[in-house]
């Protein structure tokens, strides 16, 4: 999503009031080697909130993985995302 404020669309607009931080669960994907890993902490820092966003850091560049074990991860992660809230 690049570091910017989060979304373009209705919630974007609304990111300049200074306490509005996004509660629903989300998965973040940083890469370690990813030139802009900087950008992506700061907006997880700055947006999220760290009680309902989860992190997933790989070892990568800016790409999504594509090592068996770690897209499986991902998946998982987004997974049990969805089961936590498919109810709700």
């Amino acid at each position: 999503m690049g570091g910017g404020k989060p979304m373009e669309g209705e919630i974007g607009y609304q990111m300049d009031e200074p306490d509005t931080v996004i509660r629903i669960p989300t998965v973040h994907l940083h890469g370690l080697k990813d030139e802009f890993l900087p950008l992506g902490r700061d907006q997880l820092a700055k947006y999220y909130d760290r009680d309902t966003a989860t992190l997933y850091e790989i070892n990568y560049h800016h790409a999504m993985p594509w090592v068996r074990a770690e897209s499986e991860e991902l998946a998982r992660l987004i997974k049990e995302l969805y089961q936590k809230t498919k109810d709700k």
